[in-house]
């Protein structure tokens, strides 16, 4: 109500930096990969969250196939069922896992258009070497599908299938700039 919003105080607090959120991560007693917590928002309590479930050492060995996913979609697809875990507890959830790829792809797409990282996969060697051989066009197709996927991401009927079509278009993204 505005009489009890005109009574109270706005704090901006702004988020750590990067730095202050690893330090902080390491006084916790846990280790994060530097090109994760980007991806996770610089959000260190989240960070802190996904360690504790597991997920981890999960979601970089997800950045690690994103970063080198090869040529197959199949077998990309099939490393990445692997890699979530979707029967255990510990497991990535999809929504989770579509998220990631988006965010990926999206700060390549930025990295192609802008030479700028929103999510820290400048960072990463091979982003580099991956966004050189992308076509924009290829990318940014990409991520708006990946749009439509978050939708189907929370009931995919047969998840093998769904994460063998997110590869193959991942993959088209990042095909050869063509003359």
């Amino acid at each position: 109500m505005p009489t009890i919003r005109s009574r109270c105080q706005t704090l901006n607090l702004p988020r750590p930096s990067i730095a202050e959120a690893t330090e902080w991560l390491d006084h916790q007693g846990k280790q994060i990969a530097p090109e994760l917590l980007p991806l996770l928002g610089d959000a260190p309590l989240l960070a802190l969250e996904e360690i504790e479930r597991g997920r981890g050492s999960i979601l970089t060995g997800l950045l690690g196939t994103l970063a080198d996913p090869g040529r197959d979609p199949l077998a990309l697809a099939a490393r990445w069922q692997n890699q979530l875990q979707l029967k255990s507890d510990a497991g990535v959830p999809m929504e989770n896992f579509i998220r990631l790829v988006q965010k990926w792809v999206f700060d390549l797409a930025l990295g192609k258009l802008a030479a700028r990282s929103r999510f820290g996969a400048r960072g990463v060697e091979k982003a580099r070497d991956l966004t050189a051989k992308a076509s924009s066009a290829g990318l940014i197709r990409c991520y708006n599908d990946l749009m439509k996927f978050r939708a189907l991401a929370s009931h995919p009927l047969n998840p093998q299938l769904f994460l063998e079509d997110v590869a193959e278009r991942y993959l088209r993204a990042l095909a050869a700039e063509r003359p």
